[in-house]
């Protein structure tokens, strides 16, 4: 490939193992032009071969480096200082040996204002987010449960954040008001409650979308709050709620007009005419799946509809 001058723009390496750094060393120097590179679940990758990649991959746009555990902070911090038109970085796998507010309070080349979108585990969140504000899109996940997300935060340090999507997370807080935030995503956290919720609809009113997925601890208390708070609301997830009735969906629909679809928790079967009063009334009310290909659709979808 190296040498066959080809028009490459996009490289994908995902799960492959019969190759080497030095083969990769070879491709890049022969495509500095790269706009996306991925290389994904491999052990040979550390810190110091990110730093021979980094000499080659300045016109980047994209990178994923999900699952290549030897990578650190470092790595972090040369990819983010070698290529200035970055916007979408994936390292969601970063090795917990290394101190990453060490790392980035001792670098400020770290900002990157191109970088919007980025997919980080949670224990990396203090040492790097004030060195993203443009972000757009954040993704979290295997957050400690010793430590409490205050996603006001978050929002104090990207204030053009617009998509937050926490996985598992044990235990967060909003602190205080949150004008921007529009979408929000909290699957599978055991740390969503009412009294969150309540918290939520009151300091983040804007919201357009809210994915409740698998959040046991959820109850009609608590989404009456997101309701009643949040009026411009269109898309809510309650799949795996399963301690929502779903014959709540009903006052949901009357009490929120903006309401464009909701999907229900998966205990209940719907019936047609039902369905179709909800139609009529401008919601489209589907049981739930536990779909993850529809989860990101509707991240990826501008009007939620």
């Amino acid at each position: 490939m190296a040498k066959s001058d080809l028009l490459l723009v996009h490289f994908h390496l995902r799960r492959c193992r019969n190759f080497t750094l030095n083969g990769i060393y070879v491709l890049l120097n022969a495509y500095q032009s790269l706009q996306s590179f991925t290389l994904t679940d491999t052990y040979i990758l550390t810190d110091e071969s990110m730093m021979n990649i980094c000499l080659f991959i300045r016109k980047l746009i994209s990178i994923n480096l999900d699952g290549c555990d030897e990578l650190t902070a470092a790595s972090f911090d040369a990819v983010s200082s070698a290529c200035p038109r970055l916007e979408h970085l994936r390292m969601d796998s970063l090795s917990t040996r290394n101190d990453f507010d060490v790392i980035s309070c001792a670098s400020g080349s770290i900002v990157n204002p191109c970088l919007t979108y980025a997919a980080l585990r949670g224990h990396m969140l203090s040492g790097v987010l004030h060195t993203l504000p443009n972000l757009q899109f954040l993704k979290v996940h295997h957050f400690s449960d010793s430590c409490e997300l205050d996603i006001a935060v978050i929002l104090k340090y990207c204030r053009g954040l617009r998509q937050l999507v926490i996985l598992g997370a044990g235990k967060f807080k909003v602190s205080e008001e949150i004008s921007k935030l529009e979408c929000l995503s909290l699957e599978r956290s055991q740390g969503t409650n009412d009294q969150m919720l309540e918290m939520l609809g009151k300091r983040c009113q804007r919201l357009l979308y809210l994915n409740l997925t698998g959040c046991c601890n959820v109850t009609e208390r608590g989404l009456r709050a997101i309701v009643e708070h949040c009026k411009q609301l269109r898309y809510i997830n309650l799949d795996w709620c399963h301690q929502v009735n779903p014959s709540f969906i009903s006052w949901m629909v009357s009490s929120c007009p903006s309401l464009r679809k909701i999907v229900s928790t998966g205990r209940w079967g719907l019936y047609e005419d039902e369905r179709q009063s909800f139609l009529r009334q401008g919601c489209l009310v589907i049981p739930g799946t536990y779909d993850e290909s529809e989860l990101q659709d509707n991240l990826n979808s501008s009007d939620f509809d």
